[in-house]
């Protein structure tokens, strides 16, 4: 899967992070950096209790989710849809924000972009985009 994803773009895998790496920063990192995520269980990470501690809490795919969201509002808009696609990044952004309001440092890119594609699309479409949603947002990525 890893060797078919590289003839598509670009794969990253947790195998590089060595004993000792901080685990959350490598991932969110490599997260931030991609356009989409796919997470793939193998027969070893079934048996880890690191992976399902991760896994139990309800929001950990959430960051995910609100990015697949956020591509397929730019599908939309490519399909010349932008009210759906105003409607998907607008839900990709309320999706993200109670992360980016506890980790905007790792966050922060992506709230900027999918904020910005809320702008454009509302306005593509003709539609006041969530100004409360968009306030949020500012605020939790004011420097402290």
């Amino acid at each position: 899967m890893i060797e078919a994803a590289h003839g598509r773009g670009s794969a990253w895998w947790d195998r590089a992070l060595a004993s000792g790496d901080r685990f959350r920063p490598e991932i969110t990192a490599a997260l931030d950096a991609a356009r989409a995520a796919v997470v793939v269980w193998t027969d070893g990470s079934v048996d880890s209790d690191w992976v399902y501690a991760e896994a139990d809490r309800p929001d950990t795919f959430l960051p995910d989710l609100a990015t697949s969201i956020s591509v397929m509002s730019d599908a939309l808009a490519a399909l010349e849809r932008p009210a759906e696609a105003a409607a998907a990044a607008t839900a990709a952004l309320a999706t993200l924000a109670p992360f980016i309001e506890r980790y905007p440092e790792s966050f922060g890119g992506l709230a900027r972009t999918i904020a910005a594609d809320v702008l454009k699309y509302s306005q593509a479409a003709g539609v006041e985009p969530d100004r409360a949603l968009l306030d949020r947002i500012a605020r939790a990525l004011k420097p402290r």
